[in-house]
């Protein structure tokens, strides 16, 4: 909408136009009061602060005595009356609003407008709030039937939503209005009655600066309506319909924050404020306590303030409930017994004695029977909510399972000691509230027993498992298991020890230099000198016993001390550091082993306290060379590598002698001269020497572990070669050796093994071949060998013997796995043993009929068992694959076994290999 810029004459047409429009109203009595006109002499006024009620007339009052077209509804209300407008024409001024526009200008006079009713206003009219002022009116009848002292709301139907007009930006800068938003036209125009009646005096006038500053201040009064305002301060004003401060009650869904929601009621303070806190006021003439919330509007129902954690019981009104005991189901909890505080007028959480001891819980009500409340204490309380406040609680409403408590003060007691002046006897009650029955230990390892009515055990010896810990012995002082201490025989009746587990010991502890000893039931061994006993888990072993410095106790002494035994004054001993007992035989100690005969008696006691090499059989059943070396003060013998001079030398771990000679020792060989030196300490890999055995001979030195180098043994790999280092002499074997396990292995003259693909099966195959009484020949240069034992299956190739005609002289050229036949078939041998050729005795037939033909002995598919590349040698046993498996016929796991009829299974390369170049003739031995 575009407002005039300028005050050209189109004005001075305004002017009359509003003359004209006085004459209107005069004829049409449908005119609406604006607030202060007069009506049959009297003055009809809305007011939210004088509480006075708004006389009955013929006119419906509204919130403003205006004739506004509301754009959105399409609709114009006209109010009505038939209250006389002398003064109508000489006080007005007009506002023209528009939805969209930001200044508003004043015009000189009314104009009247092009169609439908005339507007018109006596005194002063506010601009109103389009959505305020219609939520306003809608909610005035419950707002009039919930206020005392409230003025009468427009009746259902007479519903106003006036637009908004704003303040103008400019009030200099006037534009043009075109078209339908021009003034007179559809939209709404608002009069607002001037200071004065010189307002309208002359065009002139109403460009002057005062009287645009005054319309510009009733503009900025009028912008609140039905709408809440901030103080900045937590408080909120509600202006009202009429743009002026309400007082008293309020119904409405406008919140504090202006936002739309559910309604809510407030009261308003005279000063139009919503009331937060306990406050008074009547509703219907009746008096009662109300609480305004953080958010201004009243409670209802059970409202929980955020501050204090009251809770406030209100019916839908906002009337909070009476004093003392309320029980009910009206607050969505069931039914409960409520205690409203006389002062706070509040269910106030926590213990109180009014009325009767109680809990408040933290919804308002009160408890009844057991439960663990909101700050964490156990109570209970029975069906009126009537606390205990001492006393024994057996009960499993805990979700502890049932158990025992006591209750002190209302709560029930936690971590601490019940006195038997407290409770009839002497309890204990566990940081989990219940009171320990049987064996409990604490966070903090304190452990207490107490029987099942929680009666603790004081103090003495208590035997039992419920510590689980197994069936163990304790003794108690002041209600607590004794623990990490001495227990003297004056207290218990023998000297004990209470371990830092509780139970007291017994069998042996490392404790200090020493080694405590106790008996099943605990006692400690006393006194000094020496004991022999099997009764600490050791066997039977001899103990040298010490008594402390205080005296307090004795142990079994460790470490290297002297004691007289038989014949032998001030005799050297060692006391294992965590058994006690005396050494015997050969131990380890830090470098090497203490040696000592049965009686535990140390070798430089037996042989003198000289260092070096000695050669003895005190300690092994024949005589050993030692190397005795002193460490700390005391001689042992030498383990692991070890010099001595230039040469060095090597002390069995586990035995303490030094090695001599040619030893296995960690899957190798070590080897030493007759003295222990060691050779080839500083080689890794091959050594050609002739200084150990003689004759050169070719070792494989490498590292044996512990330090000490020594010669490979048996099948192994360097590079691409493959060597046998001989188990008796450590050198790799050159020419022919057999192996402990019977296996024949050829070296050349380096060590090389030839014809390294063969298993030890292989090798035995080519021996028998070799020793074959009176040689192995056959019509092809091929030899077939088939171990059924082992399941293997040798090729060998020959060279032709012309004054044989046969071939011979056999090498082999492949070493395979095999499956031969199931010792149930052919009389026990599975396969048939025997010397055979291909070919030569074969009958087959191919089909499925199952029918054999004479002279066929191959054939790359065999329907009938599913098999490849069968070339027969026997009726119809042969060599052919793996029977055919998942689309396959080199089932590995179909090799290595016997499972077949009698035929010979193979990968499927190998039975084709067969069936391609063993023909008929090739020598098959089977054995």
């Amino acid at each position: 909408m575009q407002l005039f810029k300028d005050k050209k004459p189109s004005v001075v047409a305004g002017l009359v136009a509003a003359l004209t429009f006085g004459g209107a109203l005069v004829a049409t009595p449908s005119v609406a009061l604006a607030q202060g006109a007069e009506t049959d002499g009297a003055i009809v006024e809305q007011t939210s602060e004088s509480g006075a009620e708004t006389p009955e007339t013929d006119a419906t009052v509204t919130t403003a005595a205006l004739s506004v077209k509301d754009d959105s509804a399409g609709t114009v209300v006209q109010p009505s009356s038939s209250s006389a407008v002398d003064d109508v024409t000489s006080d007005v001024v007009d506002v023209v609003v528009d939805d969209d526009a930001t200044d508003v200008i004043p015009s000189g006079d009314a104009s009247a407008p092009s169609q439908g009713g005339a507007d018109a206003d006596a005194g002063t009219t506010p601009v109103i709030d389009e959505d305020a002022a219609s939520e306003t009116v809608d909610r005035s009848d419950e707002i009039s039937s919930e206020t005392d002292g409230a003025k009468t709301a427009p009746e259902p139907g007479s519903d106003i939503e006036p637009e908004v007009a704003e303040e103008p930006s400019d009030p200099e800068a006037d534009e043009v209005v075109e078209g339908d938003d021009a003034v007179g036209g559809d939209d709404a125009v608002v009069s607002e009655t001037a200071e004065s009646s010189d307002a309208v005096d002359s065009a002139a006038e109403l460009q002057g600066d005062a009287e645009l500053a005054a319309e510009d201040e009733a503009d900025a009064e009028a912008v609140h309506v039905n709408t809440w305002v901030s103080d900045g301060k937590g408080s909120y004003v509600w202006y009202g319909s009429d743009g002026a401060i309400q007082s008293g009650w309020l119904v409405t869904d406008v919140a504090v924050d202006n936002s739309k929601g559910g309604l809510q009621r407030y009261w308003l303070s005279d000063a139009g404020s919503a009331v937060m806190g306990l406050f008074e006021a009547a509703i219907d003439g009746v008096t009662s306590w109300f609480f305004g919330t953080q958010d201004g509007y009243v409670a209802r129902g059970a409202y929980t303030d955020s501050e204090t954690g009251y809770v406030y019981l209100a019916d839908n009104e906002g009337r909070l409930a009476d004093t003392g005991w309320v029980c009910t189901d009206a607050y969505g909890h069931g039914f409960q017994r409520y205690w409203v505080d006389e002062e706070a007028h509040a269910c106030i959480p926590g213990v109180s004695e009014d009325g009767w001891a109680h809990y408040t819980t933290e919804k308002g009500y009160v408890l009844r029977g057991n439960a663990v409340t909101s700050d964490g204490a156990m109570r209970s309380a029975n069906n009126d909510g009537l606390l205990q406040k001492s006393g024994w609680l057996v009960t499993s409403a805990f979700g502890q399972g049932l158990q025992r408590y006591w209750v002190d003060d209302y709560e029930v007691a936690k971590d601490r000691l019940i006195t038997s002046d407290e409770a009839g006897w002497n309890a204990y009650a566990t940081s989990e509230g219940y009171v320990v029955r049987g064996g409990s230990i604490a966070s903090d390892g304190t452990m207490r027993y107490a029987d099942n009515d929680g009666r603790l055990q004081e103090s003495g010896w208590l035997v039992t498992s419920a510590f689980g810990q197994g069936l163990q012995r304790y003794w108690l002082e002041a209600f607590q298991v004794v623990k990490d201490r001495f227990i003297s025989a004056a207290q218990a009746g023998w000297e004990a020890y209470a371990t830092d587990k509780g139970y007291v010991l017994r069998g042996s502890l490392k404790y200090g230099d020493g080694v405590l000893l106790a008996n099943n039931d605990g006692a400690l061994e006393s006194g000094t000198g020496w004991i022999v006993t099997d009764a600490y888990g050791n066997g039977i072993q001899r103990y040298y016993l010490s008594r402390s410095k205080d005296g307090s106790y004795s142990y079994a002494t460790t470490g290297y001390f002297q004691a007289d035994l038989g014949s032998y004054r001030d005799a050297w001993f060692y006391g294992d550091t965590s058994r006690g007992y005396v050494v015997r035989g050969k131990t380890k100690v830090s470098g090497g082993l203490v040696l000592s005969n049965n009686e535990g008696i140390l070798v430089e006691t037996l042989l003198g306290s000289s260092e070096g090499f000695r050669t003895t059989d005190l300690f092994d059943s024949t005589n050993q060379v030692y190397y005795l070396d002193r460490v700390n003060g005391h001689l042992i013998a030498r383990t692991g590598v070890f010099s001595v001079g230039s040469k060095k030398y090597f002390g069995r771990p586990n035995e303490g002698y030094i090695v001599r000679g040619k030893t296995t020792y960690g899957g190798g060989m070590i080897i030493a001269a007759s003295d222990g030196a060691l050779y080839f300490q500083d080689v890794n890999g091959f050594v050609v020497t002739a200084e150990v055995d003689g004759e050169l001979q070719r070792y494989y030195i490498v590292d044996l572990g512990d330090g000490v180098r020594g010669a490979k043994l048996g099948l192994f790999t360097v590079g691409n070669d493959q060597y046998y280092g001989r188990e008796d002499q450590g050198y790799v074997v050159r020419g022919q050796y057999t192996t402990p396990d019977g296996m024949l292995i050829q070296g050349d003259g380096d060590g090389k093994i030839t014809y390294s693909f063969l298993t030890r099966a292989g090798w035995a195959a080519w021996d028998k071949v070799k020793n074959f009484s009176g040689g192995m020949y056959s019509l092809t240069q091929y030899l077939l060998t088939v171990d059924t034992t082992n399941n293997r299956v040798v090729v060998f190739q020959g060279t032709y013997i012309p004054s044989l005609g046969w071939y011979g002289n056999w090498t082999p050229l492949y070493d395979w796995s095999c499956s031969t036949g199931n010792k149930i078939y052919h009389g026990g041998d599975g396969t048939p043993t025997g010397i055979y050729r291909i070919g030569g005795n074969a009958d087959y037939n191919w089909n499925e009929s199952g029918n054999y033909t004479p002279g066929g002995y191959r054939t790359t598919y065999w329907a009938i068992n599913d098999v490849t590349y069968f070339t027969g040698f026997l009726l119809n046993l042969g060599f052919h694959s793996t029977v055919g498996y998942q689309g396959g016929y080199s089932d590995a796991n179909q090799l290595g076994k016997h499972i077949t009829h009698g035929c010979i299974r193979l990968a499927e390369d190998c039975a084709k290999w067969i069936y391609y170049n063993a023909l008929p003739g090739t020598k098959v031995y089977v054995f």
